[in-house]
């Protein structure tokens, strides 16, 4: 689900509470800095027009954040991108500008479909990598 609209965002959250619910584990790219604590805000701040209880996620969940499997190698920077080049994931970082991220807020199509495509490549990166650390992964905790 894509929020192209501000009042889309409650709709996504609530989405995005029932997979996470689902889940048994997650995987992410600095998702234990950056990501649950940002679904974390917006599901708060929207709680009442998300309908959602708790209006957060839920903090027992398993989570591999491949970051910090990446940092351990010392892969360029601890970043996606250059840890995709390093270990050779199949795909590579779409880029998009700061300018990007200011026009598509503006309602600029063109410039929100770019962005998407960079979050559906940083999905498709981050499974390539969970691929490339699954035979090392030894145990998974909170």
């Amino acid at each position: 689900m894509i929020a192209r609209r501000y009042k889309d965002e409650p709709r996504a959250l609530k989405k995005i509470h029932e997979i996470y619910d689902e889940a048994d584990i997650i995987c992410t790219w600095n998702g234990k800095r950056f990501d649950i604590p940002f679904i974390n805000a917006r599901l708060m701040i929207r709680r009442d027009e998300t309908g959602v209880k708790p209006a957060i996620l839920n903090p027992g969940m398993k989570h591999l954040d491949l970051m910090y499997m990446s940092a351990k190698l010392r892969t360029r920077g601890n970043r996606l991108d250059g840890a995709a080049k390093d270990l050779k994931a199949r795909a590579q970082k779409y880029h998009c500008t700061a300018e990007h991220w200011v026009k598509a807020a503006d309602g600029d199509k063109k410039c929100f479909d770019d962005i998407v495509k960079h979050c559906e490549v940083d999905v498709q990166i981050t499974e390539d990598m969970m691929h490339i650390f699954k035979p090392y992964i030894i145990r998974i905790t909170k």
